[in-house]
């Protein structure tokens, strides 16, 4: 939600500050960047010392950075209050990940990490919609007041609830299982279709507002609801098809899902009334929740059948380095492309790199083992 919630808000507010196309699109990307240098390091830092002290920063960074954003009033400003959530982020969804990897057993890990991204989906459907909305209510500051206070209160109730598990692993060995987990080929399916699902979403959120807003003159509330709307099917979907990895494989959902992504993401640029748009977007979500929720389990499936349980921080860490790197290269890359080739071309430009993206992980992925398919 602390993500999502700035979506129908900034772009505008940002404009109204004269921000450029370019700095708009750094505003976005800030986020990202401070993650690539940071969720590596706190994914070993959380193997090592625990995931527990992760979280607490996590959240109760969360808080402080989101009111910063209610005192923000130039570009620059704003700039450094999206890196600081950034880095509230990495701590704690990097911990939180882990945390899940290291609870279920390797057959129910889809259906685990289906209902924690289903979870993400809500605080992403709600984000938008809470922040139109109460910005059309009361004001630019207030949907910010209302999310860092529930950011306060979670980070109480992860004080008192969660209990800690104990660490056992050595940093001499977390690197060299980075190196040849790294180098594993569906690792790297992984990654690709991270980078790919990333960059599709982080240039749309910068860009896309203010083309609903010229076009069809839709207000923040309505802007809020058709970002909302890709999330929707997610909430059901991501448990669903996680599930369903863990019996029939990551590999067929995940292709289908990102080449159906790949195809359908034009129409978003083609449609031309409001209602088009939000069908779109709903079958943009039903895609990405095929082609993401197999995603972390592939992971930890490769984790796991090397013998280094005990690396889930780690490799919690370099999956959200690279979802930071698409992230990044999205709001950078679609504000220059944008002002070369203009949005429609963009759109294409991009769906029709999704679907090499699909026939490359296609060529080199290889079905792991599942434990799944003895269930």
């Amino acid at each position: 939600m602390g993500y999502g919630i700035i979506v129908p808000l900034i772009p505008i507010y940002a404009s109204q500050l004269g921000a450029s196309t370019f700095q708009l699109g750094l505003i976005f990307a800030s986020y990202s960047i401070i993650q690539l240098a940071t969720m590596v390091p706190f994914g070993l830092f959380a193997d090592r010392i625990g995931r527990k002290p992760f979280l607490l920063v996590g959240m109760f960074g969360l808080a402080i950075t989101t009111f910063t954003y209610t005192l923000a009033n130039t570009v620059n400003l704003l700039i450094i209050a999206r890196a600081l959530q950034g880095l509230a982020a990495a701590a704690s969804w990097t911990a939180g990940m882990a945390i899940i990897s290291e609870t279920f057993p390797p057959e129910r890990r889809g259906e685990a990490s289906g209902i924690v991204n289903a979870s993400m989906a809500c605080g992403l459907i709600s984000g938008p919609i809470i922040g139109g909305v109460l910005a059309d209510i009361g004001g630019y500051a207030l949907p910010f007041y209302f999310c860092a206070l529930w950011a306060v209160a979670i980070g109480f109730i992860i004080l008192i609830k969660i209990k800690e598990f104990r660490r056992t692993v050595s940093w001499e060995g977390i690197l060299p299982t980075l190196k040849s987990v790294a180098a594993n080929r569906n690792m790297l399916t992984a990654f690709l279709i991270v980078i790919l699902c990333a960059f599709g979403l982080s240039f749309l959120e910068p860009f896309f507002p203010l083309y609903l807003a010229d076009r069809f003159n839709a207000s923040r509330s309505m802007i809020g609801l058709i970002f909302g709307t890709i999330m929707v099917p997610l909430l059901p979907a991501l448990p669903l098809f996680g599930r369903a990895s863990d019996r029939i494989g990551r590999r067929p959902l995940i292709i289908a899902g990102i080449a159906s992504y790949g195809v359908a993401f034009p129409f978003l640029i083609l449609a031309n009334s409001i209602g088009l748009i939000i069908l779109v977007t709903f079958i943009l979500g039903l895609t990405l929740g095929s082609a993401f929720a197999p995603v972390w389990p592939l992971i930890t499936d490769t984790l796991t059948y090397s013998g280094k349980t005990d690396t889930y921080g780690a490799g919690a860490g370099i999956y959200n380095t690279f979802w930071a790197i698409g992230y990044v290269i999205g709001p950078l890359a679609g504000g220059i492309f944008i002002s070369l080739i203009g949005l429609k071309l963009m759109f294409f430009s991009y769906a029709a790199t999704v679907v090499l993206g699909a026939i490359i992980a296609s060529a080199i992925m290889r079905e792991p083992k599942s434990y799944a398919c003895k269930a």
